[in-house]
């Protein structure tokens, strides 16, 4: 019976923590407790335990599914069974599990960051709490993400994006910090982009901030496309050219490595070929001989020593020809390991595939900027030229 306690009891998790046994967690809120039922059992001994190794819960229940009202910790859990008697006759093993409680993440620094498109890096600051190492940022407006090109967390309270303006379409952008559990701080309007730089002789007083800012014409010189599950494209990539859909994918590294791999089990075939061919060689070779001996010189002894050295040629010719076997395998097997990982092995949601188009463009941008309050002047400047992306 107590090895149907132990395989028909297979316990796990579920709450909105991350736990030993989950991936990704559901409800951290409520947390609980679930196993499977066993056949012919009514009740069940639960029983949890602290750090410390205290047991804070022993209770008996009917059901196989448990709700916890427990702190932020690492605790311990096991389940006996009652027979018909109503006495408990085993338990399972200590299994460990942890509840992490998340927060909303909070930002304590200026909400409202300007930048310009003169500028081509730019790095906001953000300070606040409940920063985590997996907490998940983006900027970004109706139009799509604004193009980040690093987050750093240089304290357990900060984060520095550092910004592609360059690249980036002039406009509004808001932020979204995400931890753990979906707990989500949203802040609208948090990036404006702006496209040019205005200085003026009016008196500090006098400036306003540019009111109106419209792109009117821009061709761009790359396309982002998202990348669709299966990954079609990358798998026909890298089934012409081992290792290109990797790098379609923006997996340089795994690219890297799979060329690797397949480069030295090509050698090792090449190698293990040439043994062959040369084992093969001296094996007709010897079988030769052994029809001429038996043939001209008619010499017994010399004839069973050939017949002999036949047999060792022939072993050494079939341990060759194995080992190309072996390697043809482990090429092939490299090769279609490459295709099935660009085709099925997911990236982030946020990553697209960057498709070039031209690497000439020509840029328009005006932007209307009110220079005196009173009169209610306004100045209009244009902006145009062509760029040449490398």
């Amino acid at each position: 019976m107590w090895n149907k306690l132990k395989y028909l009891l297979p316990f796990c998790i579920f709450c909105l923590c991350k736990s030993i046994f989950s991936q990704e967690s559901e409800d951290i809120e409520n947390p609980f407790l679930i196993w499977q039922p066993v056949e012919n059992i009514k009740f069940y001994q639960l029983q949890v335990r602290d750090n410390e190794q205290e047991i804070i819960l022993d209770e008996k229940v009917t059901e196989t599914k448990y709700p916890l009202e427990l702190e932020a910790g690492k605790y311990e859990h096991r389940v006996g069974l009652y027979n018909k008697f109503g006495k408990v006759y085993g338990f399972s093993e200590w299994i460990p599990f942890v509840i992490a409680k998340y927060k909303i993440p909070q930002v304590t620094s200026e909400k409202n960051n300007f930048g310009y498109k003169t500028d081509s890096i730019h790095t906001i600051t953000i300070k606040g709490k409940y920063f985590l190492s997996k907490t998940k940022v983006f900027l970004k407006n109706a139009s799509g993400n604004f193009p980040i090109i690093s987050i750093n967390r240089p304290t357990n309270n900060t984060i520095e994006l550092v910004l592609n303006n360059q690249e980036g379409l002039v406009g509004d952008y808001d932020l979204t910090l995400e931890n753990p559990g979906k707990k989500i701080l949203f802040l609208e309007k948090f990036y404006t982009l702006t496209g040019l730089e205005v200085t003026t002789n009016n008196p500090p007083d006098e400036k306003e901030k540019p009111e109106e800012v419209k792109e009117t014409k821009e061709t761009k010189t790359e396309k982002k496309i998202p990348l669709t599950y299966p990954y079609w494209s990358s798998g026909l990539r890298s089934t012409l050219l081992p290792g290109w859909g990797q790098y379609h994918k923006e997996q340089k590294l795994k690219a890297i490595l799979l060329d690797s791999s397949l480069l030295l089990s090509l050698i090792y075939f090449k190698f293990a070929t040439d043994n062959f061919v040369a084992d093969k060689s001296a094996y007709d070779t010897s079988v030769n001989q052994t029809l001429f001996m038996s043939v001209l010189v008619r010499q017994q002894s010399l004839v069973y020593f050939s017949f002999m050295q036949n047999e060792s040629n022939f072993l050494k010719a079939e341990a060759s020809s194995n080992q190309v076997y072996q390697a043809s395998i482990l090429v092939g097997a490299i090769y279609f390991i490459n295709i099935l990982d660009a085709l099925f092995w997911k990236i982030p949601q946020e990553q697209t595939a960057i498709i070039p188009e031209k690497k000439l463009q020509f840029f328009t941008n005006i932007q209307n900027t009110s220079i005196n309050r009173i009169t209610r002047q306004t100045e209009s400047q244009i902006e145009f030229g062509l760029k040449y992306s490398f």
